[in-house]
C-alpha cells in the first residue's frame, strides 16, 4: 500500500454512542442515547465578532429511522441563574410538528444581538419570543412537552419525572446540568458544534462538542446520515500481541514524516496511510502516537477521532487519515488572521491495532532548553526549518505531541480551575538558572527571552494538586507537549508527589493615627450574584492582610447581575454586601463611591459592566463632598473643585471607547484636600500572544493605553492649573509595568509609583508563570516624600485559593508636615527636583529606551 494517498479518497466518520455514566453528585436519567440531539449552539449571535446576527440552535436526527418533533420544546437557563429552565416564554421555544428523515436537521432561531453579523439563513421555527443565550455560560435542554421543566439541575434539582422528559441537554462555561461535564464557553465568533456532523453522542458534553466557527443546517439541507460504528473503519487486532518491545522504523509512515522540520506539516491536506506509532496519550477524542524518525522533526503526532479513541496507552497502531493544521479562531485578531500557533493533527478514518510496544523514553526539559524564544520571524509558519538548539519556540515545536519529563519542578503560578473543570499551573523546571525574586516569583521575560516557565494542564489520569507559588513537585513529572488556544502547554499524565512550602501570612497593622493608607486591589469581577464566601474572602484580604486601609481603589466590580447581559448597570447591592462583609470580618465601616457606566460601553465581560470603585473609611475624617454636575464627564468649577464628585474621566474621548473610564474623586481632611483617580486601563486582549507565530508580537493596545494616560495627564495638568500643588493620587490596574512607554506622560509630570519597601518584589499579576507590576499607586511630587511604606501583599495571585488573579498593593503616607523621606521622586514642571532627581531621570531614560517593557498576553 502506498504510504501517501492524495486527496480524493473518501474518509469514513466514526460515531460512538453510549449511556451517560453517573458522577458524584450528578443527576442522571435512565433514558438511552436519544435519536434527536442538539448538534449546534450559537450563543453569541449579533455581538461583536459574530458570524450571524442572532443566536440559533441546530437539531439533528442521528437515527436510521425518521423522527417526529411533535410536542417537543427547547428550554434554556442562564449559567448561574436560579430559575427553572423554560420558566418564561423568552426561555422556551416550542418546536413545530415535523418529521426529520435520518440525518436531517432543524434550524431553531434565537434572539437577535446588537446588530453584528450576517442575516441567519431561513429557519424552520417561528417564535415570537426567541431565546437569548449567553456565551459565558448556559444550559439548554430538548424536552418532551411545552411546559417548563420546573428545575435547572442546580439550585432547583430535577426529580425523576423531570429527567424522564429530557431528550438531550448541553451546558457550557460554568453552568451545571451538563451531560457528565460542560463544554468550555465559546466566544462570539464560535459555536458549540457536536462532532461528526451531529452523530457523536458519548453523553459527555465536553467530549462531544468543540468550539468552532458557526455553520448552519436546516430542514432544506440534504441529510447527513450517521455512520454505524461497525462500518467506520476501526479494525482491532489482537492487542495482546507483543511487538517485540520496539517499533520497527522500517515499516509504515513515521510521525516525523507528517510533522516535517518546520512549523507546518509538508503533508497538510494530504491523505496518509499506515502511519505507525505507539500510543502515549489518550483523551476524549484524540490520542498521540510516537515512533523513531527524523531527529530534526517531532517524532510524535496527535490523531483525532470522532468519538472515544479505540486505543490504550502502549498500543501499537497503524492510522489512515488526512493531515490538518488545527489553529484556534481569533475574533480579536486584525483582519481575522490568527496569530496563534497551530497543532499538526491527523484526522483518522481507519485505525488498526497491531499489538503492544514499549513507550519511548521521555525527552527531558532541563538546562539545555534555550533562553531565547524566537530569533526567527516575523511569521514562524513561513520558516523553512526549525532551530531547536537556539530558539525555545522551535524546541517546543520539535517536541509537539512528544512525551517529556520535568524534574523537581517549582510552582511559579498557582493552580487555577478553569470553566471546563481543567486545572492549570505554571512551573520552573530544573533548568540550572533561577531568575526568581525574593518572593519566589518569576519576572516577566525581557524581549526575546523565553522566561523558563512551562504551563501544565491536568488530565483525567493525573489531576493536578492545588499548589501555591513556591510549592514544588518531587522527582519526575511526565507529560505530553501540546498547543492549547495557540500556546504551548504540557498535559501532565503522571507526577510522583508534591511538597508545600510553609508561608507565614502577611498581615498589616491598622493605619497610624497620623497617616493615610491607600490600597489598590482587583476584585476579579465581584458581583452580587457571587456567594457569601467570596465576599467574606475579599473582606479578609482588606481587613487582615491590608489592615483596613483608609482608601481602597477596587477594580473589576461588576454590576449586580454579573455577566448576565440584562441591561443592569448599578452595583449598589454588590457594594452593600461587600461593606457588610468587611464589617462582619471585624473591619471598619466603608462608604463606597463610584459612577455607573453606560450599559455595554466599558469593556470587560459582556453584560458585566465592570467599573472602578473607591472605598473610604468612615471613621478617619476623610470626607467626599457629593457635588452635582454634568453626568457625562468631569469638570472643575471656578474654585477648582471636581464636578460632579465623584465623576468619570474620558467619557467623551476616543481613547476610552469600549474601555473602563477612570473614576475621579475629590477628598478632604481637616488640613488638606486631594484628588484620587482610580484607573483600570485597557487590557491586552487582542494583542498578539507572547508565544505566538508572529515574532515580535503585535501589541496594538500599547498605543491605546498611551492615549488613555495622555488623557489622565492632561486632567492632572488641569488640576494643577486650578490649584497649584494640590496632591494627586493615581491608583489602580495600569495593565503595564512601571517602566512602560505608555506611562511617559505621567512620568513627565512627576506622578510616579511609590518606591517599594522591597524593590525586587513589586509583582502583582501572574500570567503563564511570569509576573509583572500592573497594580500600583502613583503619587504627585508633593506626596512622594511622604511615603512611609509601600508593599505588595502576596495573598491572592500567588495562591491557589486566592480570590483574585491580582495581588493588592498598599502605600502608607505620613502627614503633610512630616519630614521628607528618601522614597519616591518628583519632577517639577517636567524637570528633576532636588530630591530623587537622579532616580527619576534614570526611570525616564529607561522608559524612553523601551527597556524592561512589561509583557502580558490576552
Amino acid at each position: 500500500m502506498n504510504r501517501i494517498l492524495f486527496a480524493g479518497l473518501a474518509m469514513a466518520s466514526v460515531c460512538f454512542s453510549g449511556c451517560e455514566p453517573p458522577e458524584a453528585g450528578a443527576q442522571t436519567s435512565s433514558l438511552v442515547v436519544p435519536s434527536i440531539v442538539i448538534a449546534i449552539v450559537h450563543s453569541g449571535g449579533g455581538n461583536a465578532g459574530a458570524v450571524y446576527d442572532r443566536d440559533y440552535v441546530v437539531l439533528v436526527n442521528r437515527a436510521d429511522v425518521p423522527f417526529a418533533t411533535t410536542e417537543l420544546s427547547l428550554q434554556y437557563g442562564s449559567g448561574s441563574g436560579t430559575t427553572a429552565l423554560g420558566a418564561t416564554e423568552s426561555t422556551r421555544t416550542e418546536l413545530p410538528d415535523r418529521t426529520l428523515a435520518p440525518g436531517q436537521a432543524m434550524l431553531v432561531p434565537g434572539a437577535f444581538g446588537s446588530g453584528a453579523g450576517a442575516a441567519l439563513p431561513a429557519s424552520d421555527v417561528d417564535d415570537a419570543t426567541p431565546i437569548a443565550m449567553a456565551t459565558s455560560g448556559g444550559r439548554l435542554a430538548l424536552v418532551r412537552g411545552a411546559a417548563s421543566l420546573g428545575c435547572n439541575g442546580g439550585s432547583l434539582p430535577c426529580d425523576a419525572a423531570a429527567l424522564d422528559r429530557v431528550i438531550d441537554r448541553v451546558a457550557w462555561g460554568s453552568a451545571v446540568f451538563a451531560e457528565t461535564s460542560p463544554v468550555a464557553a465559546p466566544s462570539n465568533a464560535q459555536a458549540l458544534v457536536r462532532a461528526s456532523s451531529g452523530c457523536t453522542d458519548s453523553d459527555d458534553n465536553a467530549a462531544d462538542f468543540a468550539r468552532e466557527a458557526p455553520t448552519t443546517r436546516s430542514f432544506a439541507d440534504a441529510p447527513i446520515r450517521c455512520v454505524d460504528p461497525a462500518d467506520a473503519g476501526i479494525v482491532v487486532a489482537d492487542a495482546s500481541v507483543d511487538a517485540g518491545g520496539v517499533i520497527d522504523a522500517s515499516l509504515g509512515l513515521h510521525p516525523s514524516d507528517v510533522q516535517g522540520a518546520a512549523y507546518l506539516s509538508p503533508l497538510t491536506g494530504t491523505i496518509v496511510s499506515d502511519l505507525r506509532g505507539v500510543v502515549t496519550y489518550v483523551e476524549s477524542r484524540r490520542f498521540a502516537i510516537e515512533a523513531p524518525g527524523d531527529p530534526l522533526a517531532s517524532n510524535a503526532v496527535f490523531v483525532k477521532t470522532s468519538g472515544a479513541p479505540p486505543v490504550a496507552v502502549g498500543s501499537l497502531v497503524s492510522v489512515d487519515g488526512v493531515v490538518r493544521e488545527e489553529r484556534p479562531s481569533c475574533s480579536s485578531c486584525r483582519d481575522g488572521d490568527s496569530r496563534l500557533l497551530s497543532t499538526t493533527t491527523v484526522e483518522a478514518s481507519r485505525i488498526v491495532q497491531l499489538g503492544r510496544a514499549e513507550l519511548p523514553p521521555a525527552a527531558r526539559i532541563d538546562a539545555s532548553f534555550p533562553e531565547s524564544y524566537a530569533t526567527t520571524g516575523p511569521d514562524l509558519d513561513r520558516e523553512a526549518s526549525l532551530r531547536p538548539e537556539s530558539d525555545a519556540l522551535d524546541r517546543l515545536e520539535r517536541l509537539e505531541a512528544r512525551r517529556v519529563e520535568l524534574v523537581d519542578a517549582v510552582v511559579v503560578s498557582p493552580t487555577r480551575i478553569r470553566s471546563d473543570g481543567r486545572r492549570t499551573l505554571a512551573v520552573l523546571p530544573s533548568l540550572g538558572r533561577d531568575r526568581r525574586t525574593s518572593a519566589l516569583l518569576l519576572p516577566a521575560a525581557a524581549d526575546g527571552t523565553f522566561g523558563d516557565a512551562f504551563v501544565l494542564v491536568d488530565t483525567a489520569t493525573a489531576p493536578l494538586p492545588m499548589l501555591h507559588v513556591g510549592d514544588s513537585f518531587e522527582g519526575t513529572s511526565i507529560g505530553v507537549v501540546d498547543t492549547e488556544q495557540g500556546r504551548p502547554v504540557v498535559r501532565v499524565v503522571a507526577w510522583r508527589g508534591a511538597r508545600h512550602r510553609e508561608v507565614t501570612p502577611t498581615n498589616r497593622p491598622s493605619p497610624e493615627a497620623d497617616s493615610t493608607t491607600v490600597a489598590s486591589f482587583n476584585a476579579h469581577g465581584l458581583s452580587a450574584v457571587d456567594d457569601a464566601s467570596r465576599f467574606a474572602a475579599i473582606a479578609r484580604v482588606l481587613v487582615e492582610s491590608l489592615g483596613g486601609p483608609d482608601l481602597v481603589v477596587l477594580e473589576e466590580i461588576s454590576d449586580d447581575s454579573g455577566s448576565t447581559n440584562d441591561g443592569t448597570v448599578t452595583a449598589r447591592e454588590t457594594l452593600a454586601r461587600l461593606e457588610d462583609a468587611i464589617a462582619a470580618a471585624s473591619g471598619p465601616r466603608y462608604a463606597s463611591h463610584s459612577v455607573d457606566p453606560v450599559d455595554g460601553e466599558d469593556g470587560g465581560a459582556p453584560g458585566a459592566n465592570i467599573r472602578p470603585v473607591l472605598l473610604v473609611r468612615s471613621d478617619r475624617g476623610i470626607v467626599v463632598e457629593a457635588r452635582a454636575g454634568d453626568p457625562v464627564g468631569v469638570a472643575l468649577d471656578d474654585r477648582g473643585h471636581v464636578s460632579p464628585n465623584p465623576a468619570r474621566l474620558g467619557v467623551d474621548e476616543s481613547a476610552f471607547v469600549d474601555s473602563r473610564k477612570p473614576l475621579v474623586v475629590e477628598l478632604s481632611t481637616e488640613d488638606e484636600s486631594f484628588v484620587l483617580i482610580g484607573v483600570h486601563l485597557r487590557s491586552h486582549l487582542g494583542d498578539g500572544p507572547r508565544l505566538g507565530r508572529i515574532q515580535p508580537p503585535d501589541r496594538p493596545n500599547e498605543s491605546r493605553r498611551l492615549e488613555q494616560v495622555v488623557a489622565i495627564a492632561t486632567f492632572v495638568d488641569r488640576l494643577e492649573r486650578s490649584r497649584r500643588g494640590r496632591p494627586v493620587i493615581v491608583a489602580g490596574d495600569f495593565n503595564d509595568g512601571p517602566d512602560a512607554v505608555s506611562l511617559v506622560p505621567l512620568v513627565e509630570r512627576g506622578v510616579l509609583p511609590a518606591r517599594l519597601d522591597r524593590p525586587d518584589d513589586g509583582a502583582t499579576f501572574l500570567y503563564e508563570g511570569l509576573v509583572t507590576s500592573f497594580d500600583r499607586v502613583h503619587l504627585s511630587p508633593s506626596l512622594a516624600p511622604r511615603v512611609r511604606s509601600s508593599q505588595v501583599v502576596h495573598v491572592a495571585a500567588t495562591r491557589a485559593d486566592g480570590v483574585s488573579d491580582h495581588d493588592p498593593i498598599v502605600v502608607e503616607l505620613g502627614p503633610r508636615a512630616a519630614e521628607p523621606r528618601a522614597s519616591g521622586c518628583s519632577f517639577a514642571s517636567g524637570r528633576a527636583g532636588a530630591r530623587g532627581g537622579l532616580r527619576c531621570t534614570a526611570i525616564l531614560a529607561a522608559i524612553l529606551l523601551g527597556l524592561r517593557r512589561s509583557r502580558r498576553c490576552p
